[in-house]
């Protein structure tokens, strides 16, 4: 974002195969200027997925739905393994 002199993005996709937190910690003050997440979350990663979920509503203030834009909290359903963090 600094490199491109990007103050704004609207959507960012994240599918790293259960790199999504390291990812985000690694943006770090670069998150605050990104509107949209979309990660992909497999079944198998939702026992780690508690920082993941922390950063993003406590540390980033953002809402977590499904991509279908139902309300989505640890334990529910995730169609298409595919999360969706909004401002």
């Amino acid at each position: 974002l600094r490199r491109e002199a990007l103050t704004r993005v609207r959507v960012l996709k994240i599918d790293t195969e259960g790199f999504e937190l390291q990812v985000l910690t690694g943006a770090g003050s670069c998150l605050g200027g990104v509107e949209n997440i979309i990660l992909e979350l497999l079944p198998a990663q939702m026992s780690k997925a508690e920082a993941l979920l922390r950063l993003l509503t406590q540390e980033q203030a953002m809402q977590l739905s499904t991509v279908e834009g139902h309300p989505w909290h640890l334990g529910d359903a995730l169609p298409e393994n595919n999360l969706w963090a909004s401002r």
